[in-house]
């Protein structure tokens, strides 16, 4: 211990080192604590993890949480993701990449394995999930697809009618369009057609259908003329209920449909009333 004369202070110079050191430990704690920082503090979409890393919220990705990740849709077309472990090997059909922002239960680097619901891995399967549905740019500031030519919805999920119809037609699902068959293949709710208005044809329904008539060597005048005759009988009353008192009275029409599947509908036909029971 060292003393100043005639001012009876004692000053321990192992006192003072010791308080230096603690000085300099706090301050290094404090720099090294300004260091240990994830870059652009996550951008606020994510958490600050070991080793300084982002851990992104859902539907954000990147080193700082700062892009947005796209919807997700059923494949247009399957592809592969190419060399993800960079192993610059061949590619594997295991999974290489789990946990990650995009893929939370890992993918693999050729096509996916898609699995039912129990988990069980099936064979032979396509048109795995893929984000925009293959069919798109996602643009990871607005989180939003950019859908290819031909395609459109949130995530490129539907292929869009051709021209729209050209306004002639509307935009039907192909399960629609197949009418009273039954369709339920991989592209139901998915590839869409065109269903034109009578007149029309096309795959945009730009064509306009050109008119019907008797084909002249088919008749050359009245007498040979074949006319088609339809009869309809509309019966009801009964012998002990009073004719013509229960008779059926009233109005009727008949809708015809013509080649092009516009239909015509008469106007009201009086029912002309008979008494049949004699």
């Amino acid at each position: 211990p060292n003393s100043r004369p005639g001012s009876g202070t004692t000053i321990s110079t192992n006192t003072v080192g010791l308080s230096t050191m603690r000085s300099v430990a706090v301050f290094l704690a404090l720099v090294a604590g300004a260091n240990a920082e994830c870059p652009n503090a996550c951008s606020g979409n994510g958490a600050c993890s070991a080793y300084d890393m982002c851990t992104c919220y859902r539907n954000f990705q990147g080193a700082d949480c700062s892009q947005r990740t796209c919807p997700f849709g059923i494949a247009h077309v399957d592809s592969p993701k190419g060399d993800l472990d960079m192993s610059a090997d061949s590619l594997t059909t295991g999974t290489v990449i789990s946990g990650s922002a995009v893929y939370p239960f890992g993918t693999e680097e050729l096509f996916p394995s898609m699995m039912n619901s129990d988990g069980d891995v099936l064979d032979e399967t396509a048109h795995y999930y893929m984000e925009c549905s293959n069919k798109g740019l996602c643009d990871r500031k607005e989180g939003q697809c950019e859908c290819f030519d031909g395609y459109e919805g949130s995530s490129c999920q539907r292929a869009s009618c051709p021209e729209g119809c050209s306004g002639h037609g509307t935009c039907e699902h192909i399960e629609t369009l197949a009418g009273d068959l039954t369709y339920a293949l991989w592209d139901t709710g998915m590839t869409m057609g065109c269903k034109c208005d009578p007149g029309y044809s096309g795959a945009d329904c730009s064509g306009k259908d050109c008119k019907y008539g008797i084909d002249p060597a088919y008749v050359d005048d009245d007498a040979t003329a074949r006319v088609s005759e339809q009869f309809y009988e509309i019966s009801g009353g009964t012998a002990s209920g009073g004719f013509p008192g229960d008779a059926v009275a009233g109005t009727y029409a008949i809708k015809f449909y013509d080649v092009f599947g516009e239909d015509y509908v008469t106007a009201p036909i009086t029912i002309s009333t008979v008494d049949t029971s004699a």
